[in-house]
């Protein structure tokens, strides 16, 4: 197994503790050129690489998803998991390196870059519930603020009654 990514290493750990795996840590703000060869590298030597990742759908659906590398998607709900019992097999014969490593690496960052998609667009929700949490709390500052300037000119003007009141005995 390789694991790309500290998110899926967290996932990978918790839900097949002990398994052995390669690991490549990959940045979320930018595909890395570096780190996609290395990661097209090593894989390519596989005959079959399955790529399990977020699929981003719209602002509000991010599927769990799986792709075969052919460009052919599934999502993991139609997974069998009896039918495949690895992720990577090793290819036997050589075959053209080049255009298989530039037709995998293409097809890598494609998988990345949408997964990276779908996580900004769950960091955009969140920034957004964030600003209508500080539009309702400035609300509520203003109008407290109003009470309080309120209660003052009153207690103003009620001290000022006062006076007079005093003064007229």
């Amino acid at each position: 197994a390789v694991v790309v990514g500290r998110m899926g290493k967290m996932l990978f750990e918790e839900s097949v503790p002990g398994t052995r795996y390669m690991y490549f840590d990959f940045p979320d703000n930018a595909i890395d050129i570096e780190s996609l060869k290395n990661i097209t590298n090593n894989l390519s030597r596989y005959e079959r690489v399955f790529v399990f990742y977020g699929s981003f759908k719209s602002f509000f659906i991010q599927r769990p998803t799986f792709s075969n590398m052919s460009g052919e998607e599934m999502e993991l709900q139609g997974f069998e998991k009896e039918k495949y019992r690895y992720a990577f097999e090793p290819s036997l014969e050589e075959v053209d390196i080049f255009f298989e490593t530039e037709i995998f690496a293409s097809l890598l960052e494609q998988l990345l870059q949408e997964s990276r998609l779908a996580k900004l667009a769950y960091r955009i929700l969140l920034l957004q519930s964030a600003m209508q949490h500080i539009e309702q709390f400035s609300n509520e500052m203003t109008m407290r603020s109003r009470v309080l300037r309120h209660r003052t000119i009153n207690k103003k003007q009620l001290d000022a009654n006062i006076g007079i009141l005093m003064r007229g005995r």
